[in-house]
């Protein structure tokens, strides 16, 4: 394909994410934000790297914030926050970066069952992260004792399981949480 060919599609699938790209910008909550896409057919999914406006910002909150203000622009998949992003950069770079991204995370590993699957959604509401793996560690992710102290109070609430809080201060891998509790629900049912 020659390369002003190449340079109309690109410019074609810039400005079919444009829509998305204003809902975000119309957040206070963000400063900067490029979508595209990765992926084809079924594993096709949308991808947004932002600048956000602070240290503090809440995926759960901001997709939220999208669904009040914008509830028919779709919301992408994967959120990724990022120092800087170049206004210029093409989607084959955007997606370039993302490899990058992607790569220097830790291998991802898929919820197998209902307690882990609970846990990457509880994980998603508290922590600045896109994709959580059963393999991720609470504290690597940016959490902290005070966010534990919620999802404590979430996971005993909503699973029904009284859960000593020194025991989750020390199981911060999802997955060896998420063994805890099936062990703890089991104990609860003898």
């Amino acid at each position: 394909m020659n390369d002003e060919i190449e340079e109309i599609i690109e410019k074609e699938e810039a400005l079919q994410y444009q829509h998305i790209v204003s809902s975000f910008e119309a957040l206070d909550d963000v400063n900067e934000v490029k979508v595209f896409q990765v992926g084809k057919g079924s594993s096709e999914r949308l991808i947004a790297l932002l600048v956000p406006a602070s240290d503090t910002m809440a995926f759960s909150l901001l997709r939220r914030k999208l669904r009040e203000t914008s509830p028919s622009v779709p919301i992408p998949e994967e959120l990724i926050i990022v120092d800087s992003i170049d206004k210029n950069n093409t989607p084959s770079e955007l997606l370039d970066i993302y490899d990058k991204l992607f790569k220097q995370k830790s291998v991802y590993v898929k919820a197998s069952n209902s307690i882990e699957e609970y846990l990457v959604r509880l994980w998603g509401e508290f922590l600045p992260v896109g994709r959580i793996s059963v393999e991720d560690d609470f504290y690597a992710l940016g959490g902290h004792s005070l966010l534990l102290a919620q999802m404590h109070y979430a996971i005993e609430r909503d699973l029904g399981v009284y859960m000593d809080f020194e025991l989750m201060l020390g199981t911060s891998v999802l997955s060896e949480l998420a063994l805890n509790i099936a062990q703890m629900k089991k104990e609860t049912i003898l």
